[in-house]
């Protein structure tokens, strides 16, 4: 014959086994989000670096009289390099980020 206490006991084992199942899977999407938003870091940092290789680029190649090296020109040459920077870093043709990402990342 099972007692009241036994019935209550049991009910709370069960409550709690699903309360750890429920912060088991919270902690898991937990972690995957956490792993998300470092990949995106990492390919943002990726993609700074790489812009600044490209501007340091830019700078060694000697100007010329045939453009007038406005701003706008200058501004344009900016939003380019960094556009080329965020679509290499997506492809991962440098693979910083990769690199970074690995030596963060948690297991």
């Amino acid at each position: 014959m099972i007692t009241g206490f036994e019935q209550l006991s049991s009910v709370n084992i069960n409550f709690n086994r699903t309360l750890g199942e429920i912060n088991n899977t919270r902690k898991s999407q937990s972690l995957k989000e956490d792993k998300k938003s470092l990949k995106k870091a990492c390919v943002q940092f990726e993609s700074i670096f790489i812009s600044l290789i490209l501007k340091q680029m830019r700078q060694t190649i000697p100007k010329s009289d045939f453009l007038n090296g406005s701003k706008g020109q200058k501004l344009f040459t900016n939003l380019l390099d960094q556009e080329l920077a965020k679509e290499i870093a997506k492809r991962q043709n440098f693979g910083i980020g990769e690199i970074l990402y690995g030596k963060l990342a948690l297991d």
